[in-house]
């Protein structure tokens, strides 16, 4: 375990250094120039506009009380899913210490950045078993339960409200086509 955390320590590292230079101007800006026009021109435009958006994203870092704010609403919401987690596990008799119950929910977290079906059906699923069975020891099946029913218990009430709204919002498949057709095209 303190050796998946100093793996994890060394990836964060990077991605600290990366937003350093995200944020300041005066190394952003030659380093895009330098970059930017050296790919090929049908990927030059998309990547200009993710840069754009990129920079637009972590504008926030530049004003401490609205990163105070994000920082705080995005902890809560961590530690609030990490509780999910850890209520679950109870309810598998599952011993796990923080530590443990804090891990599987950044790696489960992390795995459903993998491109897959919708819900995250599968890479969600990985990322628990990962650490529980491949970490901790739990057995297989019991870390595949577990998984499935807390993909269960976190995905299932957030798409009934989601369905709910849009129900009362009286939304229809064809209008969500055409806004993702719309915003496709921008």
């Amino acid at each position: 375990l303190r050796h998946l955390a100093v793996v994890a320590g060394l990836l964060f590292v990077p991605l600290l250094v990366g937003l350093a230079i995200v944020s300041n101007r005066r190394v952003r800006e030659p380093l895009l120039a330098r970059t930017l026009p050296r790919l090929p021109a049908h990927l030059r435009e998309r990547a200009e506009r993710m840069a754009h958006s990129i920079v637009l994203g972590l504008s926030i870092l530049q004003r401490r009380r609205e990163l105070f704010a994000v920082a705080a609403t995005s902890i809560a919401a961590w530690l609030f899913e990490a509780l999910t987690y850890a209520v679950v596990a109870q309810a598998f008799d599952l011993q796990l210490s923080m530590l443990v119950i804090l891990l599987t929910t950044a790696v489960a977290n992390l795995a459903t950045l993998i491109p897959s079906s919708p819900g995250y059906i599968g890479p969600f699923e990985a990322g628990v078993l990962l650490v529980l069975f491949g970490v901790v020891g739990v057995s297989r099946e019991l870390a595949l339960s577990y998984a499935l029913v807390l993909h269960a218990v976190l995905y299932l009430p957030v798409t009934l409200w989601g369905l709910l709204f849009w129900w009362r919002e009286s939304l229809s498949w064809r209008e969500l086509r055409r806004t993702s057709v719309e915003e496709a095209a921008s």
